[in-house]
């Protein structure tokens, strides 16, 4: 029963990633999850893999994969923002994203 639930929840974090990524022009992204059971008495374990596609037309790569870190950091954010957006029961509860100073792979010059 817990790992059906735990399976939905994901699906739905994974709904939402996917719709934040494409609300800001990117190609799509997916959260896999992989529940793997203990043999006999031992902890459940859940593998989660976030990915997305860097083109339409190319597949979804994982997170762990070389990429321009600016894409990696602005995918966390919308992780985390599509778990706090699959939950309907999120009354009361406060986000704090640190970091907003990051340029995100943004690079300013300045002259003097």
């Amino acid at each position: 029963m817990i790992e059906k639930h735990l399976d939905g929840l994901f699906t739905q974090i994974s709904a939402a990633f996917n719709d934040l990524d494409l609300r800001r022009d990117g190609h799509g992204a997916k959260l896999e999850h992989l529940s793997v059971r203990p043999q006999g008495a031992g902890d459940w374990q859940w593998q989660v893999i976030p990915r997305w596609k860097r083109s339409r037309s190319g597949g979804y790569v994982s997170y762990r994969e070389n990429a321009n870190s600016a894409q990696v950091k602005v995918h966390a954010i919308l992780l985390v923002l599509a778990a706090l957006l699959a939950d309907s029961q999120t009354q009361g509860r406060v986000l704090i994203l640190d970091e907003l100073g990051n340029s995100l792979g943004r690079s300013t010059a300045r002259t003097c």
